[in-house]
């Protein structure tokens, strides 16, 4: 049976071609992400936050949605400039605004660089 250690340094080896020089580096970078997708409750903002919250099911990151309504943005929008719905936000940086695409979803649970 593979460690922690061994399991987290074979996932980095398969993506990123790379070895960890340490266990914590290998932890770092897959840590479970804090993705925040700003909705506006339209369809497409529905369609956005689903396709999200199913692409990291497993990974265990947190999926918070941040809900705007009519001209008010909530302070978080405010605070990473959001000027779009949808927008995700992951770990404080914005991702991707507009629609998001399965294979953009899906990239949320890919190691950091």
């Amino acid at each position: 049976m593979q460690s922690q250690r061994e399991n987290y340094e074979g996932a980095l080896l398969q993506h990123t071609g790379q070895r960890a020089e340490t266990h914590a580096e290998a932890q770092v970078i897959f840590m479970p992400r804090k993705i925040e997708v700003f909705s506006a409750g339209c369809p497409l903002c529905n369609e956005t936050l689903a396709a999200v919250k199913n692409a990291v099911a497993d990974c265990g990151c947190e999926v918070v949605e941040r809900r705007c309504s009519g001209t008010e943005c909530c302070d978080e929008a405010k605070q990473y400039d959001v000027k779009a719905m949808p927008t995700v936000v992951v770990d404080g940086r914005i991702m991707f605004e507009g629609r998001v695409t399965r294979e953009q979803a899906a990239s949320l649970t890919l190691p950091r660089p």
